[in-house]
């Protein structure tokens, strides 16, 4: 009698229990396709933005302005100044250095070339020979030794046959210190003696010295 009872009653809970489990089931994979999809969208490039900073005025002041321009506000290309109308002022000259070694001729050539000067070399006499010949020099640096002709017979051809450097400084910059070689040197045709290694200090003086005024910017 009590199972018999009892059948109708399990009749209706047990498909009713399979209802309700498989509804849950399905609201939850519902709720689960539905978060997955909101975090999809969330991750898109076109949703990926990164948060503004704040914007912290500065004081009003003339240096608080100055420096709000400066962070805040960036040039227009037509504002800009090149690099090269920052630097020191160029002048108006170029220099030829002859030697024979190469390391020499590229030291004496950054020194210029951070003084703003224009500058050339040559390897050897007859090569400042020619150079002097063709094109007209503010101050030539001349080594003594060197190979086929050295400084001091470049320094009398280039007096004897340049008339465009017949005014031109040529001044001696050798590792030379035999007694007289000075006089020699001085004797045909340049105009100043220096000892190796010439530095920038020397350098800015030689030319300060044996330069034509004029010939600087100011």
């Amino acid at each position: 009698m009590g199972l018999a009872r009892a059948e109708p009653w399990l009749s209706f809970y047990v498909p009713a229990s399979i209802f309700i489990a498989v509804m849950a089931m399905l609201l939850a994979f519902a709720g689960w396709i539905y978060h997955r999809q909101r975090v999809t969208r969330a991750l898109t490039p076109e949703n990926c933005t990164m948060p503004t900073p704040p914007r912290v005025n500065p004081p009003d002041t003339e240096l608080g302005r100055r420096k709000e321009t400066s962070v805040f506000m960036a040039p227009s290309p037509q504002s800009e100044t090149p690099f090269s109308a920052v630097q020191e002022p160029k002048m108006q000259l170029k220099v030829l250095v002859v030697d024979d070694d190469a390391c020499n001729r590229m030291i004496l050539r950054k020194q210029l070339m951070q003084l703003g000067v224009e500058s050339q070399s040559a390897q050897d006499g007859m090569a400042a020979v020619e150079a002097a010949l063709n094109e007209h020099w503010d101050l030539i640096l001349m080594d003594g030794q060197m190979p086929n002709m050295d400084g001091i017979e470049a320094t009398r051809e280039i007096r004897a046959h340049s008339r465009i450097n017949a005014d031109t400084a040529i001044i001696a910059v050798t590792s030379n210190t035999c007694h007289g070689y000075r006089e020699r040197c001085l004797a045909s045709g340049m105009n100043g003696f220096c000892n190796k290694p010439l530095n920038a200090v020397a350098l800015q003086e030689l030319i300060k010295s044996y330069v034509k005024p004029g010939k600087q910017l100011s």
